[in-house]
């Protein structure tokens, strides 16, 4: 397990994979602290540009109703 990665834990497992294979360079999923922020911050640029509607959606689907892509921060 990379320690540099986003996704990984103090118990040495994959918070992506659920696993603790030892995800190394080669893992498709491997992102730095930062790398995952400037990802995350990227995707929040993009719901905010949504129709309303569609905003609402997502909010209630998989944000229970919040939308914390309204605090993004210009990349």
């Amino acid at each position: 397990m990379n320690n540099n990665c986003f996704a990984h834990d103090p118990r040495q497992t994959c918070q992506i994979l659920h696993d603790s294979s030892g995800c190394g360079d080669g893992c498709p999923f491997r992102k730095s602290p930062a790398e995952a922020e400037i990802s995350r911050q990227r995707a929040y640029h993009r719901l905010a540009g949504l129709p309303e509607a569609r905003q609402q959606y997502i909010s209630d689907t998989y944000y229970q109703g919040m939308r914390p892509w309204r605090k993004a921060v210009d990349i």
